[in-house]
């Protein structure tokens, strides 16, 4: 956050935004959900760690950086099988800013920025055929590609293998009726 050359403000379509709280589970509770986003975290290192040292390939140290990166995070998620409330309430977020953390402890402060400017590059490429591809869609065919295609970009982001509905918090078809009512 104090990379950020402007400051953030709230989305203004938020009805309560002192209220709103981004995470919709609460990993502390759902013991399920919380071994797979910890398993999930813990099968993305090696590729978190490789990452880092490519990211900085003219440094001398990168590869030692990135191990006792590996070592301090891999004791955290470690302590937070055993201990999920060790560091507050754990959350996918949480578990996203603790490696942010530790990687910038350790001299990384974007591992991922050169894949991101890859990946945008192809995403521009590939707009103009999926906007054209959503055009052909009916109306409940079309919000449905648009839903996976945001949880997609999101799981992506996160490290997860893959999106599949029914998602853990399912409110699709109320979302969907929700939305009918507005657009008619």
């Amino acid at each position: 956050m104090d990379r950020l050359e402007r400051p953030l403000v709230n989305l203004p379509l938020l009805l309560d935004p002192p209220s709103y709280v981004p995470d919709t589970v609460d990993l502390t509770d759902d013991a399920l959900a919380r071994k797979y986003w910890l398993t999930c975290f813990e099968e993305a290192l090696d590729g978190v760690v490789k990452r880092a040292v490519a990211s900085q390939p003219d440094s001398v140290d990168a590869a030692e950086r990135a191990e006792k990166f590996r070592q301090k995070y891999w004791n955290k998620l470690q302590t937070l099988r055993q201990q999920p409330f060790a560091y507050g309430t754990l959350t996918v977020r949480s578990l996203l800013d603790t490696r942010e953390h530790c990687l910038n402890e350790f001299n990384f402060p974007d591992p991922y920025s050169k894949v991101k400017q890859r990946e945008n590059g192809v995403a521009l490429r590939c707009f103009p055929g999926v906007v054209r591809s959503l055009d052909t869609l009916g109306w409940e065919e079309r919000q449905l590609a648009l839903v996976k295609g945001l949880l997609a970009g999101n799981v992506f982001d996160w490290g997860a293998k893959a999106v599949s509905e029914p998602w853990l918090v399912d409110s699709y078809s109320e979302w969907l009726q929700r939305l009918k009512i507005t657009v008619e």
